[in-house]
C-alpha cells in the first residue's frame, strides 16, 4: 500500500476514548485509517420491535451479512454486519469524523482477514468490513493524504474528487473547516492534525 498519497495515520495520536463512535460499518471493503467519512445509513432501533404495523419487523442493527465463503457447501456459516453505514465524505457533505483504523477483507498476502486471530485487529488496527470501525471526532493526529500545503492555522475541508482527503485552505474561519493543521508536512509527507468536529 502507498501510504504516501492515501490517508494514513501515525502512532502520535491524542485521542479521549468518549470522542470515538462505534456504532457505524463502511460500505466499502477497503478504507483507510484517516479518511473523512460521513453517515449514508442509520435506519432503525437497535434490534427493537417498533409495531409501526401489523407484523412490522425491525430494522436490526445488527443483520446476516450472507455465507461465510471459503466454507463447504453443506454447511452455513453465517457472516454478519452493521446495517448502519459511513462512506468517505466529499466536498458539501458534513464529516462525522475520521476513520481510527482500516477496513479489510483481505491482507497483503490475499489471505481472507475473516480467518486470521481477533487479537491481530487490535494490534494491526483493522476491522473486517460490515464489523463496525471506530470513527474519532475530535482529537490531534499526525496524518498525511492532503491536498495542498499545510501550514500553522491552515484549515481543511473535505475535497471534492478525492473522497477522504483534507483540501488545505488559509481561511481557519470558515464555517466548513473541520479542523486546522498544527504544523507544516514532515519529509515524509505527514502534518500534525486537529480535528475538530
Amino acid at each position: 500500500m502507498d501510504i504516501t498519497s492515501k490517508p494514513n495515520l501515525k502512532p502520535y495520536r491524542n485521542v479521549d476514548e468518549h470522542d470515538i463512535i462505534d456504532l457505524y460499518a463502511h460500505v466499502d471493503g477497503s478504507a483507510n485509517k484517516g479518511s473523512l467519512v460521513t453517515i449514508t445509513s442509520a435506519n432503525g432501533n437497535t434490534n427493537v420491535w417498533n409495531g409501526v404495523a401489523s407484523g412490522a419487523t425491525p430494522a436490526p442493527h445488527l443483520d446476516v451479512f450472507g455465507q461465510l465463503t471459503n466454507t463447504p457447501s453443506r454447511a452455513y456459516s453465517a457472516r454478519y454486519e452493521v446495517t448502519w453505514k459511513v462512506k468517505n465524505a466529499s466536498s458539501g457533505e458534513v464529516p462525522l469524523g475520521i476513520l481510527y483504523y482500516d477496513v479489510r477483507e483481505v491482507n497483503a498476502y490475499g489471505e481472507k482477514l475473516i480467518f486470521r486471530p481477533r487479537n491481530e485487529r487490535e494490534e494491526k488496527e483493522y476491522v473486517i468490513s460490515g464489523e463496525a470501525v471506530p470513527v474519532v471526532t475530535r482529537g490531534l493526529f499526525k496524518i498525511n493524504g492532503f491536498h495542498g500545503t499545510p501550514g500553522p492555522n491552515s484549515g481543511a475541508v473535505p475535497t471534492t474528487g478525492t473522497a477522504g482527503y483534507f483540501l488545505v485552505t488559509n481561511n481557519t474561519t470558515s464555517s466548513a473547516n473541520v479542523g486546522k493543521f498544527l504544523s507544516s508536512a514532515d519529509a515524509d509527507g505527514y502534518a500534525i492534525f486537529k480535528l475538530e468536529l
